[in-house]
């Protein structure tokens, strides 16, 4: 699969790329959950109530039960969440009916 060239007039090949997107299994709860609070734990002084935030994202894996939930590998590890929130579908019930507003 070759994407559109880049700026310098190159070809990107994803085939070539370490990165590998694929569906979430259930033996990746453990890192999804990992990866995604360490993201969130930059905003740790912006949010009022840190321990629900954080009660919530450490449960990211759980979305899989509602939603499409992919994981990124990069070069076979450490699996990283991505939330697909398909357009034209409305809100899934993940999310609050404020997000996004």
């Amino acid at each position: 699969m070759t994407a559109e060239p880049d700026d310098g007039g190159r070809a990107i090949s994803l085939e070539a790329s370490p990165i590998r997107v694929r569906a979430f299994e259930g033996r990746d709860a453990e890192a999804v959950d990992s990866v995604a609070l360490e993201a969130f734990e930059q905003y740790r002084e912006v949010y009022d109530d840190w321990a629900t935030l954080q009660r919530a994202v450490r449960n990211t894996s759980g979305l899989a039960r509602e939603a499409e939930l992919l994981v990124a590998e990069v070069d076979g590890r450490s699996p990283a969440p991505l939330l697909i929130a398909r357009p034209f579908r409305g809100r899934g019930p993940i999310f609050s009916t404020r997000a996004g507003r």
